[in-house]
């Protein structure tokens, strides 16, 4: 069957991979389904630190999750909102009480959903549904006019291990990036182009490359030929 996990499934399996255990699925049924083979590899080990549980005492059940991340392409942080009940939750989790500023703003993405939310400041919230879970990566929102990486989907960690290279050229408008992935396995990645440039083109080395835009919001997905680095150029014009 390669439909999505349950909403329990993949909460428990989300809780496996941010405590840093490897999620894996029974041989009982023979090979894995693609849909579980991509799973597996999005949560597959990292070489991380745990994820903290900042409220382990509440009496529901934990909710709120917390892994700060530092790579050499920057600093973000993800907060996981679990629901353990039989009915759908608002859960909310305050930065400041994770040490983040109060004023520090962020791009927010859901990585189970794929989706791009806006700019978070203060606090992240969302509706859970029973059993579930919410994966959101938290990005400082650049201080200057430049592509802001908001996520992929390569793995949880949202970068971390699949984007390899992130570097701009202020004076040509030009975005080299680089992602690691499997052959013939695409990766998407969300990005928030600055509002004084426009999309002029994309070219990929190595593998095939697509592009939707809406609004500000690019989402890039690069498909390589070969497993391992693949590099590709983006390309923008002043508006």
């Amino acid at each position: 069957d390669d439909g999505e996990p349950t909403p329990a499934l993949r909460a428990a399996m989300t809780a496996a991979a941010l405590l840093g255990s490897a999620v894996q699925f029974s041989h009982d049924a023979g090979a894995p389904s693609r849909r579980e083979a991509d799973l597996l590899h999005q949560l597959r080990p990292a070489e991380i630190r745990s994820a903290r549980v900042v409220d382990v005492l509440n009496p529901d059940g934990p909710q709120v999750w917390y892994l700060p991340l530092r790579t050499p392409i920057g600093e973000w942080h993800l907060i996981a909102l679990f629901n353990w009940d039989d009915q759908p939750q608002a859960v909310t989790a305050s930065l400041t009480s994770l040490g983040i500023p109060a004023d520090a703003p962020f791009s927010a993405f859901g990585f189970w959903e794929s989706a791009y939310y806006g700019a978070v400041q203060g606090r992240i919230s969302a509706s859970v549904p029973p059993g579930g879970v919410r994966l959101f990566g938290l990005r400082p929102l650049p201080g200057r006019p430049a592509p802001h990486l908001v996520a992929t989907d390569g793995h949880f960690t949202q970068g971390a291990l699949d984007v390899s290279r992130w570097d701009w050229d202020e004076a040509t408008g030009v975005l080299r990036s680089a992602i690691r992935g499997r052959a013939g396995a695409p990766t998407s990645l969300w990005m928030l182009l600055p509002d004084n440039r426009r999309f002029a083109g994309l070219t990929c080395e190595g593998g095939s490359a697509l592009w939707l835009q809406d609004g500000h919001v690019l989402q890039v997905t690069i498909r390589p030929d070969a497993d391992g680095e693949t590099a590709w150029t983006l390309r923008t014009e002043a508006n």
